[in-house]
């Protein structure tokens, strides 16, 4: 309500636009999101946070063709942060296209090896490709960044079941299993993956 009366006041704010998208993103109000932060474009195409917003709810909603639209304005006017790249690679990965999938990761590792981030996905993309042997390096240094994440743990664990490195598979299990125990949750598991962890008969 204070930013549609902000906005009757002051109509030549993206910024106002920007911050009234975010609040109907998070009430999981999509269409009106879009609405607003379309609007802060009209008034300045070139905010960075409303479009990697916009690139944000298209790629969460599967609407790949227009979540790589805005993020590739984002790289076309200079601001590339690793996180754009990581985005870009995700749609090309869910269109199937992992060649182009890899060149975007590739970019996202060069402007910040620090984060987990890329090199899980990087991991993901090459195990989509058949090339396990750089799949198992960068679950290796994902995990090294980031040894609580679940999702990590869980996928790098089944590779190394994957390629009989059953030394470094026990490590990862019983590191799995005291994350569960702790509270941990994994977003995505494979049938036969979750069967090996779960002792809950249920």
């Amino acid at each position: 309500k204070l930013f549609k009366e902000c906005i009757a006041e002051i109509k030549t704010s993206d910024e106002l636009f920007c911050n009234m998208g975010i609040l109907y993103d998070r009430k999981d109000q999509i269409v009106e999101a879009i609405q607003v932060y379309k609007n802060a474009l009209q008034i300045n195409p070139n905010n960075i946070a409303v479009l990697n917003n916009l690139g944000n709810i298209y790629n969460k909603i599967g609407e790949n063709n227009l979540a790589l639209e805005y993020f590739n304005k984002m790289v076309s006017i200079g601001h590339d942060p690793y996180y754009v790249y990581n985005n870009i690679a995700l749609v090309y990965k869910r269109l199937g296209l992992l060649n182009e999938a890899l060149v975007a990761i590739n970019k996202a590792l060069s402007s910040n090896p620090q984060v987990h981030e890329p090199y899980h996905n990087a991991a993901t993309i090459c195990v989509s490709m058949g090339n396990k042997k750089d799949a198992f390096t960068c679950y290796e240094i994902a995990y090294k960044l980031a040894p609580n994440n679940t999702q990590v743990v869980s996928e790098y664990r089944d590779l190394c079941s994957n390629v009989c490195d059953w030394k470094k598979y026990a490590e990862l299990d019983a590191h799995l299993k005291k994350l569960l125990e702790a509270g941990g949750e994994l977003e995505i598991t494979s049938p036969m993956s979750d069967i090996q962890v779960n002792i809950d008969p249920k």
